[in-house]
């Protein structure tokens, strides 16, 4: 099977080990502004087998698309936790209420109880734009790092990798969300490209979901690289595959990213690839990062939505994105996702990051770690 790597970094386009084909086209001035990287998933799924972390960062989308958006960030002080700013979550309907297809490939913890975690959940408030009434909401699929097991892990949930050097997944006891629990390790060395935990394929048209995930990058982690430490991929079926929605961590920013393209299809030559930038803040290490995106699953860029709580607080208000691509007749393209650890393969490693936390809901109080 082919595996595809997008990688463009400040200041060139280099091209990314033996194990990467692909390339966005676009030369950079080097004096200019940073363009993404887009990294995405190029095969089919493989088998079962510091700084302040409470500053917010920049939610003003880059609304040219395509254009290369600026890395410059604006710091606001730090939020005081009683004081946050409230859940903004996508508000369109669900009008399938139900499990999307492609059940949850481990069926673990739907709904159960919350491992890793002291106290109670922290209060969402109303969203900030066509308030309703909070709603507790339904867990859909949870990982379920209670396990606290890389064996038990690997036969419950489905795993990609790229990787020969000894790039590990590890349990790690004793160190999950508030320093209880447990959390999965992945160190990906130097010359591998990816480990990742999937989900799924599914056809989420119409649909409204929540995502919560809880990461933490180690104090090693070297911060001049390019990663992906979650995203949603779309598949056509017939070896193409291309994420709409992903969080990538570039150059010490963490970075939240809309792609696209004019026909609403996947472009496996990357050639018409559109970026959008939707958010972005400095990176920090050492300390648990906690995130809710919410997505109103549509191929139309007027009926899609997206919004992201970073750290507690609402940092993307509800934002129209097309987000699902399109097969050849027009309907939508199965999606799934994936979170862990995925580079290029000549980047300097180790790269650490411990995932406590990835749940799959109908609310952000559902999902939120």
């Amino acid at each position: 099977m082919r595996r595809l790597l997008w990688l463009v970094p400040v200041a060139a386009v280099p091209l990314i080990g033996a194990l990467v084909v692909a390339l966005q086209p676009a030369a950079l001035d080097v004096g200019g502004p940073t363009h993404p990287t887009a990294l995405f998933s190029g095969s089919a799924p493989a088998s079962p087998a510091a700084r302040s972390a409470g500053a917010q960062g920049t939610g003003n989308p880059d609304d040219s698309l395509g254009a290369p958006p600026s890395l410059s960030v604006s710091l606001p002080p730090a939020p005081n936790p009683s004081t946050a700013p409230a859940t903004a979550g996508p508000t369109g309907p669900d009008p399938a209420g139900s499990d999307p297809a492609g059940s949850d490939p481990a069926g673990s913890n739907s709904g159960g109880s919350d491992p890793g975690r002291s106290g109670p959940r922290p209060t969402k408030g109303s969203p900030a734009t066509s308030p309703a009434p909070t709603v507790p909401g339904v867990v859909l699929q949870s990982f379920d790092v209670g396990a606290c097991s890389s064996t038990a892990w690997r036969s419950r949930f489905a795993v990609d990798y790229i990787a020969g050097n000894g790039t590990s997944l590890s349990a790690v006891h004793g160190s999950g969300i508030d320093g209880l629990g447990c959390a999965a390790r992945i160190q990906l060395n130097p010359g591998d490209e990816r480990l990742e935990f999937r989900g799924e394929p599914g056809q989420l048209d119409g649909r409204t979901r929540y995502y919560g995930v809880a990461l933490r990058l180690d104090p090693s982690f070297p911060m001049d690289t390019n990663t992906v430490l979650f995203q949603f991929v779309n598949t056509n079926g017939a070896g193409a595959f291309a994420p709409p929605l992903q969080m990538t961590l570039q150059q010490g920013n963490l970075q939240f990213w809309s792609y696209s393209t004019p026909t609403g299809q996947i472009d496996d030559s990357k050639q018409t690839v559109q970026y959008r930038r939707l958010w972005h803040t400095p990176a920090a290490t050492g300390v648990w990062l906690r995130f809710v995106v919410g997505v109103v699953w549509s191929s139309s860029p007027g009926r899609g939505q997206v919004s992201l709580d970073y750290q507690g607080a609402a940092v993307l208000a509800p934002t129209h994105v097309s987000t699902l691509y399109s097969y050849g007749n027009g309907g939508p393209e199965p999606v799934y996702w994936k979170f862990g650890v995925y580079g290029g393969g000549t980047a300097p490693g180790p790269r650490i990051v411990d995932f406590a936390w990835f749940r799959v809901g109908t609310s952000a109080a559902a999902v939120a770690p």
